[in-house]
């Protein structure tokens, strides 16, 4: 698929769940074939110190690259909701604590937490490229 056809289908055609925002971009200029996936969604602070009523609203965003110029539509779709359910995923690990403590045993951001989930290296590259939040595309975030 070319990057211009993907970038389309996302930014024309996806439909998720209300208030989520999932935009793409090319990203053929710094690595062949490949689209910047923008995903954000209103969430609520996960911190420890919000636990367990979570009232502070918030707008977790994350970026991911997909090379797509090997996919047809329906492994498109895959790919973005593949990322759409990682991205869900780290979130939960940050709210899902223990009482009396709020522990968090599987954190995304802690060395234990990353341990214990078994995906230390995925969670240090998580929706990590390098890249700035594209207010043009997705708006200012929150």
């Amino acid at each position: 698929m070319l990057t211009d056809t993907a970038v389309r289908l996302i930014n024309e055609s996806v439909i998720f769940l209300p208030g989520w925002t999932i935009k793409a971009k090319d990203f053929t200029a710094r690595h062949e074939g490949c689209i910047c996936l923008f995903v954000s969604y209103p969430g609520r602070e996960s911190a420890r110190r919000e636990a367990p009523d979570y009232q502070v609203r918030n707008e977790p965003r994350a970026t991911f690259l997909l090379q797509v110029n090997e996919m047809d539509d329906t492994q498109l779709h895959k790919a973005v909701l593949d990322r759409l359910i990682e991205f869900i995923t780290h979130e939960f690990r940050e709210f899902y604590r223990v009482q009396p403590s709020y522990w968090a045993p599987f954190h995304p951001h802690t060395i234990d937490g990353m341990k214990r989930w078994g995906e230390g290296e995925r969670d240090l590259q998580f929706g990590f490229n390098g890249m700035d939040w594209d207010a043009e595309l997705c708006g200012a975030p929150a």
